[in-house]
């Protein structure tokens, strides 16, 4: 084959397989996430099965070019990727998890079953082609990096074209149909590959050069600056998908910044230098410690963005250093291998170690502070340890919550950090950022609803509409809290609560830390399992009200937001009962993606948003809320629309709804 028509072959193939192995990360997750809620461990879960199989798949890549001939290489090669092609496309439905309270091994095995064979076989592409590269008679074959640039593109271009292109335009069935026919392009040019050097032996790199085997130290540095970025990136994206949202264009985002790194890191030309790095993560480390934690609570995009910043300097940084340390061609495939394996312990010391061993995500500081000694590898001046202890010294004591409320309860499992604090008017449950519910401490307010449930709020006046036209209300809230909205019905009355968070349901029904549930004279039902896989569970037209007020920290997830789901609790309530949505949001504008599925399925929608302010005669304050409610009930409706609601009309709107299988998040993060 000519010389420069085999660079082509082999860029073409090492970036087919980056993207598509890219591409199906956010894919899956958007499948798994109807059955697991939108907590950020869903996404982090599924990145250590990916991080894992990728080890297998170098290793795999490592052992077969152990092997002589490029030709049974390319036999064994063959086989398995014509296995992996007869399970697709992928299932896009299954049974729910059992164990709802720890679903991390049903997470792991079902992905196995979904994508593991075809998710494999891309994992091994990238060491593998590029070893064989090593192996031609092509000018460039002592140095085949260039290829793994080309791999990082196809990866990055992946991550940025689904949520804007792939996501926004394709339902999953087309997207599982489109993944099928790219792996079958690629196996075409994989064996196209193998074909053009099918006479070249393991003999022929060794003739080309020779250089003795990495030492142990080297190795474990190589580990070292892998582990480090990984982890982080797990870290950040916990803290995006938490307060911003669960959708795969939230998890993107910081695998983008991974992948940057490793483009720019491993160019043959670099555009920023160790030494302006090294002054960046000072800046943004000091910023991030001292300063900007203070303003957590208004400012979290700035907040998100600094992180973000940093985590890429730190990225950057270190995979700069792996550039720097990479071995000859002849040691390639270990060299990825050790990379691979440090990504996968950064995984697993996230999703499987850090939530058993730190009861907050301190697991992103410790490793913000081990960046530090990423940053002394390879400089020979002694006061970078000086000064990397002395931020590490520091970093404790850094003051993450505000100083003037008590910590009371702190508990942290597979959904998330949850804590109860006291200040001098409320005690606060909050998941992550956000707060889910507070209770007065003043006995003369304790029973009276506050933050977005005061009888001022939207909330409180959907909820009051709908009971002052039933006599005996049976109502559902999809989403537990504090258990603040038990207060607001009468003791004929039934409410039923649906929560997916075992810790939630321990510190609402624990009269020592929130007392509504115990002492409002509602019957009150607590149902555990995901929202809208449980009210499915429950009698269809058996509810007066049902108010879908589930989040994961500052989001709603973008499942329980789908024709699907709404048509789903449309049948739970009667031909008169009323449906409301809690849509308040820093970020996002929900109210009219909510319109949009009421105008699909013909039934009104109503919107208002309530001002904050003071409960009275008090110093403790009401949020404001937005709200939006579906009914069919032309009474409630006139009602609502002689309070200050508005009805949402979205007649004249094309704009196609959010569904299952499709969703474009990105148009409610720049609605105005």
């Amino acid at each position: 084959m000519i010389k420069s028509n085999l660079r082509i072959l082999y860029t073409l193939t090492i970036f087919l397989s980056a993207y598509l192995l890219f591409l199906v990360q956010p894919m899956i997750g958007k499948v798994l996430l109807p059955s697991l809620g939108g907590t950020p461990s869903v996404w982090n879960t599924a990145m250590v099965f990916f991080q894992l199989l990728l080890l297998l798949g170098y290793l795999y890549a490592h052992i077969i070019g152990k092997i002589k001939t490029v030709q049974t290489q390319l036999i064994i090669h063959g086989v398995l990727m014509g296995l992996a092609f007869m399970t697709l496309p992928m299932a896009l439905s299954f049974p729910p998890p059992n164990d709802i309270e720890n679903p991390l091994i049903w997470q792991m095995v079902t992905m196995g079953g979904l994508i593991g064979l075809p998710f494999f076989i891309l994992s091994t592409s990238a060491p593998l082609i590029q070893k064989w590269f090593s192996m031609s008679d092509h000018s460039n074959a002592k140095n085949p990096y260039f290829l793994y640039a080309a791999s990082n593109v196809g990866s990055l271009l992946a991550l940025i074209l689904y949520p804007v292109l792939v996501e926004r335009f394709f339902p999953l069935a087309e997207q599982a149909l489109g993944f099928q026919i790219g792996f079958a392009i690629l196996i075409s040019c994989i064996l196209l590959c193998g074909l053009s050097i099918r006479k070249a032996t393991q003999k022929n790199i060794d003739v080309i050069e020779h250089s003795p085997a990495p030492n142990y130290k080297t190795i474990l540095t190589w580990l070292f600056l892998a582990f480090v970025p990984s982890s982080l990136m797990l870290g950040f994206t916990s803290f995006v998908t938490t307060d911003i949202g669960s959708t795969p264009l939230f998890w993107v985002v910081p695998l983008t910044l991974y992948i940057l790194s490793f483009i720019l890191a491993f160019s043959e030309r670099k555009i920023f230098s160790i030494k302006f790095i090294h002054i960046s993560f000072i800046v943004l480390f000091l910023l991030v410690n001292i300063f900007l934690n203070m303003l957590l609570t208004n400012y979290k995009w700035e907040v998100a963005i600094i992180h973000g910043l940093l985590f890429f300097v730190i990225a950057l940084m270190c995979h700069q250093k792996l550039d720097a340390l990479k071995p000859s061609a002849q040691h390639l495939t270990l060299f990825f291998l050790i990379l691979s394996i440090g990504g996968a312990c950064g995984g697993i010391f996230n999703a499987l170690i850090a939530p058993h061993i730190f009861l907050k995500p301190y697991e992103y500081m410790l490793m913000s502070a081990l960046a530090l000694f990423c940053w002394g590898i390879g400089q020979k001046q002694k006061y970078l340890i000086f000064i990397g202890l002395f931020l590490m010294a520091i970093h404790p004591v850094i003051p993450w919550e505000t100083a003037e409320k008590k910590l009371v309860h702190i508990s942290r499992n597979y959904f998330g950090t949850l804590t109860v604090r006291d200040s001098n008017l409320v005690r606060t449950l909050a998941h992550g950022t956000t707060d889910h519910g507070s209770q007065a401490i003043n006995p003369k307010y304790k029973l009276t609803p506050i933050t977005y449930y005061y009888k001022n709020t939207a909330v409180a006046q959907s909820l009051l509409a709908a009971k002052n036209s039933f006599q005996k209300m049976n109502a559902a809230v999809l989403g537990l809290g504090a258990g603040v909205l038990s207060c607001h019905l009468r003791p004929n009355d039934h409410l039923t609560f649906i929560e997916i968070d075992p810790d939630i349901i321990k510190v609402a029904k624990d009269r020592n830390l929130f007392s509504y549930i115990d002492d409002c004279k509602t019957p009150v039902t607590i149902i555990q399992g995901d929202a809208r896989l449980k009210i499915q569970t429950l009698p269809d037209r058996s509810f007066d009200y049902i108010l879908v007020d589930v989040f994961s920290g500052d989001n709603i997830p973008i499942h329980l937001l789908t024709v699907e789901a709404v048509s789903t609790y449309l049948k739970k309530i009667k031909d008169d009962g009323v449906l409301t949505f809690h849509v308040s949001n820093r970020y996002m504008k929900l109210a009219k993606e909510v319109g949009l599925i009421a105008k699909s399925l013909n039934i009104p929608a109503y919107h208002k948003v309530s001002t904050g302010g003071m409960i009275e005669n008090s110093n403790i304050p009401y949020f404001a809320t937005e709200v939006v409610m579906l009914t069919n009930n032309r009474s409630i409706g006139q009602k609502l629309l002689g309070s200050g609601w508005t009805r949402i009309d979205m007649t004249s709107s094309d704009t196609r709804p959010w569904t299952d299988t499709f969703a474009n998040p990105l148009r409610a993060l720049f609605s105005q």
